[in-house]
């Protein structure tokens, strides 16, 4: 599995521009505080691959098929669980089973930033409707990554008893303004 730091290696190896790095930088921030609470509540998931791969998951942002490009780029180098988890980050394929997993936590904290600062569902899906007006598939695209995204929602709130707003809110898993400190 990828630390942290070579995390930040490859986005300075394949050119991240630094407001995408901010943004995986805070998605990652806010994926740990998930995943962590959740294991709180006895999940056991893999907080490294969590971390890893909300770090990396614009790794190839600007390419046609980001998440697409990003899973490409994580196979050839050996990281088959992280290139699962980037695939799904635009879309997530299917949580009829209601299971929270790594996969879906990151697809929730992406969601849940803008940039690089938190947002809520209702407003990141409000600007994307906006962003994708007269562009019926695209629209209809919008709306199923927000009902993914609010069933996740409700499914992480469920299984830790508080808002997930509420969550992110409190103390800091790795303060993400020295995250570049620990290298």
């Amino acid at each position: 599995m990828l630390t942290r730091s070579h995390c930040l290696c490859l986005m300075d190896e394949r050119k991240v521009p630094e407001r995408v790095q901010r943004h995986c930088i805070k998605v990652a921030w806010v994926a740990l505080k998930i995943a962590h609470a959740l294991n709180a509540r006895g999940f056991g998931l893999d907080c490294q691959a969590v971390e890893s791969a909300a770090l990396l998951h614009d790794i190839a942002r600007g390419s046609p098929r980001h998440a697409q490009e990003g899973a490409r780029f994580l196979r050839a180098i050996g990281q088959l669980d992280l290139a699962e988890i980037v695939a799904q980050h635009m879309t997530l394929e299917s949580q009829e089973d209601g299971r929270i997993s790594e996969t879906s936590v990151v697809y929730l904290a992406d969601k849940l930033v803008c940039e690089d600062v938190v947002v809520t569902l209702e407003e990141r899906f409000s600007a994307r409707r906006e962003d994708f007006m007269g562009n019926p598939g695209a629209l209809a695209a919008v709306r199923q990554n927000r009902e993914a995204a609010l069933k996740v929602r409700s499914l992480v709130e469920q299984a830790i008893g508080i808002d997930v707003y509420e969550l992110i809110s409190k103390g800091a898993c790795f303060h993400e303004d020295t995250v570049r400190d620990s290298q």
